[in-house]
């Protein structure tokens, strides 16, 4: 078994999934075997009432016609730090991190999150996937690693601890996070 991480983009002007976020769960159908299960990640922003990864996870039920209990919908995380931290903290506390981890994103934002992964995921083989989207800034891309490798600088990222202290007392969109 393998579990598969789809990480969302944005809502589109209707409170849908964009498009980058489509494709990118389109491109299970080329890698979802009957027994893996996905992990879909993203709040809601305050913008809907329903969070993008619940959306993201009706999309694969209804247009790849994957069973809802092989997916788990997690509505935590903010952006991809958080979707490293939430993914990391649902597999340990489930036992499936010792599995066949593959990362789906799209082709601009593949650098940044094969960074932050492999640096949230120490010693953990990750296979990435990069899917053609249209959206993306590269530039921002880099500023938004810059800001990571500085919040983050020092971190013991093996400590889920260390790492959760630091998400939630240095990194600006979880500083008034509730754990639940």
């Amino acid at each position: 078994m393998k579990v598969i991480i789809v990480l969302s983009n944005e809502f589109d002007d209707s409170f849908e999934i964009n498009l980058d976020t489509k494709l990118r769960a389109n491109y299970i159908s080329s890698i979802f075997k009957k027994d893996d299960r996905i992990i879909t990640l993203g709040w809601n922003g305050g913008l809907n009432t329903q969070s993008i990864s619940h959306k993201v996870k009706d999309y694969i039920i209804n247009h790849l016609g994957v069973s809802n209990d092989l997916i788990i919908s997690i509505p935590h995380s903010r952006d991809t730090v958080g979707d490293s931290f939430f993914s990391r903290n649902y597999l340990e506390n489930n036992r499936l991190e010792k599995n066949d981890i593959h990362v789906i994103t799209s082709n601009w934002h593949l650098r940044r999150v094969k960074f932050i992964f492999q640096t949230c995921f120490p010693n953990k083989k990750i296979t990435f996937h990069g899917v053609e989207t249209p959206n993306g800034n590269l530039q921002k891309e880099e500023e938004s690693l810059d800001k990571f490798k500085k919040t983050f600088e020092g971190v013991d990222f093996s400590n889920m601890d260390s790492f959760r202290k630091r998400l939630l007392n240095k990194h600006p969109m979880y500083k008034n996070y509730v754990e639940n």
